[in-house]
């Protein structure tokens, strides 16, 4: 018969059922609620998973055979008071045997073998004994790693000293733990497969979302804001869209938060496509300087994110005659040319001095 579930804890619930003290019962299932802090796909039904498949199946022939492990409910709330997502009728909380948990009520199976274990409640042993339970699977996702590091770290560890407390390497623990600065979008598009979870970490690192994190070294006083999620999406469609990586991704969206708040702080009006404003010879109009009082418009680099500006016509001036090369250049054309917007016009009528186009 197939192997009931690879948890990589066969050896120490062995240890635990060999104890006088911890006696294997049975136990009602609908009587057992899953850990709050468990990642809540794992008391899920996952159709189509083989290994999920291969457990439902052997539960229905066999039942449930290596017990899980539970504390009583008075013992879960005594040691994690501020935890109320327990249900009312559950007389137990589990700690590890999710997977079995839910393929018994899959199976229509009544009970599932059990030891009943409070004491390892005591300075948050739950966690560990939900760490090694889990952090050795090939299934677990880096998300729900995340969240289980985070865990450790809302309880008062380092980073530090949560890599000596499972084993890991510290830098594993700051990539992972990163990921719980992600808006819902872009840990969509990491549970999805769209983006790996080195670039969203990378992405979180220059764009922070969400609330502050004990663990990170400094806060960003946007992190919480509206602003924050949009400009992390943002950076994810050009992520997605355009082949970016995340930390240039970043910079341009950065890059365009920075132009932005520039023009208006100068009262220039950003138009979508200067073609709208100027005509297809809209590049003949580039400038590189602004005065303050000349009629410039401009537009957000597509490939920066920098400002570039744009000179409106004045009557008499003819524009076609210019053969400046660099006038000429069409700034779609240059997308790969960062400082493009930065050489100057030829014509001194043209000429503004004073602050850089490349705001």
């Amino acid at each position: 018969m197939a192997p009931e579930e690879d948890t990589g804890l066969i050896a120490g619930m062995s240890a635990i059922v060999a104890d006088e003290a911890h006696r294997v019962v049975e136990i009602h299932v609908a009587e057992i609620a899953p850990h709050p802090f468990n990642d809540p796909r794992r008391s899920q039904p996952q159709p189509g998973d083989p290994k999920w498949e291969e457990l439902l199946n052997g539960v229905r022939a066999s039942g449930v055979r290596l017990p899980v492990l539970v504390v009583t409910r008075e013992a879960f709330a005594a040691a994690r008071p501020s935890t109320a997502d327990i249900a009312a009728d559950a007389r137990y909380v589990l700690v590890y045997g999710h997977r079995r948990r839910v393929a018994a009520l899959e199976a229509g199976r009544d009970t599932v073998p059990a030891v009943v274990d409070d004491a390892i409640m005591a300075e948050d042993g739950d966690l560990d004994a939900m760490a090694t339970e889990n952090l050795g699977r090939q299934d677990l996702s880096d998300l729900a790693e995340a969240e289980l590091f985070a865990r450790y770290s809302e309880i008062g560890l380092s980073q530090r000293a949560i890599a000596e407390r499972l084993g890991v390497d510290q830098a594993t623990v700051s990539r992972k733990l990163a990921l719980k600065l992600l808006a819902p979008e872009v840990r969509d598009a990491v549970d999805e497969g769209k983006l790996p979870s080195a670039e969203a970490a990378a992405l979180a690192g220059k764009l922070p979302y969400g609330p502050p994190r004990r663990w990170q070294k400094t806060k960003d006083p946007d992190q919480l804001s509206d602003h924050r999620h949009a400009e992390q999406v943002q950076a994810l469609q050009l992520i997605l869209n355009r082949g970016m990586l995340a930390t240039r991704a970043a910079e341009r969206v950065i890059a365009e938060r920075s132009a932005r708040a520039k023009a208006n702080e100068l009262g220039i009006p950003i138009v979508a496509d200067p073609r709208t404003e100027l005509g297809e010879n809209y590049h003949l109009h580039r400038v590189a300087d602004y005065e303050p009082g000349s009629q410039v418009i401009g537009a957000i680099n597509p490939a920066s994110g920098a400002l570039d500006l744009y000179a409106r016509p004045v009557p008499g001036d003819d524009l076609s005659s210019t053969t400046d090369d660099t006038a000429a250049a069409d700034p779609a054309d240059q997308a790969n040319a960062p400082n493009l917007s930065a050489r100057k016009s030829k014509q001194p009528h043209r000429h503004l001095a004073a602050i850089p186009t490349r705001i």
